[in-house]
């Protein structure tokens, strides 16, 4: 008899099956379970940063499958925000970055883009709940039912919760379910109000890793499986603005993608006032590079451009978007941005897997009646696959179905 062709991976359920009659499994592991098929089955983002031999649970970022895919739940931030302090364009000098804590914008977020560390990115509405941090060592949920969201051993980012209102990393190490208060240690470096984000890594100390997570992230480490979050689930475009009497020229965006991996594009800023809006988006915003000098002030701000995690090729790509409830209509209250699927893909060419546009902030077309971001009301995204786009995806060219590899 043949063969059998076997591709894999195969992602197995792990000790959660070990127990019997409800016990605790005797070998588990957070590492090996629950898998891709635990409680359902996701599709695994095969572009993203993964590694099989990474330590603590969670490995592989995915997407998780259902119809239709909720892909955001997520109440994003006004854009036009400010991630870089005003300032003159220095060739090959990264302009700096915002200090001062805001609702969807959280900088000292740490970063890694091929090796290198970065600690003061600007964390793009990575909040999962709203907290306010004391210094005792505790954080209190702002809606203590949500603490089933959290587990002991975890370690989460604290936004606005280290010194002068950075993101501090800290390790869950008990769990008030009924007021919702989270014992952490270290204790937040500040009494301050701001938002939990979830990392890149479970409990790093487990399995012979040690130290902190190094970045923030937009999926759960639960497993060999990272899903990704609806909740925090959206990436933002941002726009380069010049002033009167600027000369312009091109600068470089570096940040962090949805699922961890580095993004980065070229925005050319024309003389004069105005804002370019760059056609990328991003999680984690690193730096933006002049690639000239001038002696007027330049500044890098969000848009309202939001990106998707699985390819948005056409209208079809969405079964529904509402906003606080309400639905909304692709070419009149929202703008659809296609994937572009140039492969492989550089510095000027667009998101890898498109986004929807909600304003006139933004590089596509204004919708007739923007939806107007406030950082309170839902935005509800569920995307549907056409069955052409996912035969036409593979594991080494993705782009139709979860979008090329990011330059």
């Amino acid at each position: 008899m043949a063969k059998s062709t076997f591709t894999g991976p195969l992602m197995s359920l792990g000790g959660l099956a070990g127990g019997v009659g409800g016990s605790t499994p005797r070998e588990y592991s957070d590492e090996i379970g629950p898998s891709i098929f635990w409680g359902g089955m996701a599709i695994p983002a095969t572009g993203s940063v993964s590694s099989k031999d990474q330590f603590g649970a969670g490995s592989i970022a995915a997407v998780f499958g259902a119809f239709p895919i909720r892909t955001l739940n997520a109440t994003p931030a006004p854009g036009v925000g400010l991630l870089t302090v005003p300032a003159f364009a220095i060739a090959g000098v990264p302009q700096p970055n915002i200090v001062a804590y805001a609702p969807g914008r959280a900088p000292g977020t740490p970063a890694v883009i091929s090796g290198i560390a970065y600690l003061n990115g600007v964390g793009l509405d990575m909040g999962l709940d709203a907290a306010v941090f004391a210094t005792t060592g505790i954080a209190t949920l702002a809606v203590p039912a949500n603490a089933w969201r959290y587990r002991a051993g975890q370690w989460i980012g604290l936004l606005n919760g280290g010194p002068g209102g950075a993101t501090q990393m800290s390790q869950i190490t008990a769990i008030n379910a009924l007021t919702g208060v989270l014992t952490l240690s270290p204790a937040p470096a500040v009494n301050s109000t701001g938002q939990i984000a979830l990392t890149n890594r479970f409990n790093p100390n487990a399995y012979g890793a040690s130290g902190p997570p190094s970045s923030l992230a937009k999926l759960a480490s639960s497993g060999s499986a990272r899903i990704l979050i609806p909740e925090i689930g959206s990436a933002r475009g941002v726009g380069v603005t010049g002033i009167v009497g600027s000369s312009g020229g091109s600068v470089l965006i570096q940040g962090i993608d949805v699922f961890g991996s580095p993004q980065s594009e070229m925005i050319v800023r024309p003389a004069g006032i105005g804002t370019t809006w760059g056609r990328k988006t991003y999680s984690i915003f690193v730096s933006a590079t002049p690639q000239f000098s001038d002696n007027t002030n330049y500044s890098v701000v969000t848009s309202d451009l939001i990106g998707l995690p699985l390819s948005v090729l056409s209208a079809d790509s969405l079964v529904d978007v509402a906003f606080g409830g309400v639905p909304a209509i692709a070419g009149t209250d929202l703008t659809i941005v296609p994937a572009d699927l140039t492969n492989p893909a550089t510095t000027t060419t667009g998101d890898p897997r498109g986004a929807i546009q909600v304003s006139a902030n933004g590089p596509a077309a204004a919708p007739g009646t923007p939806l107007v971001l406030d950082g309170a009301t839902v935005l509800t995204v569920d995307q549907r696959l056409n069955p052409l786009q996912v035969a036409l995806a593979t594991a080494t060219n993705p782009g139709a179905l979860l979008g090329v590899a990011p330059a």
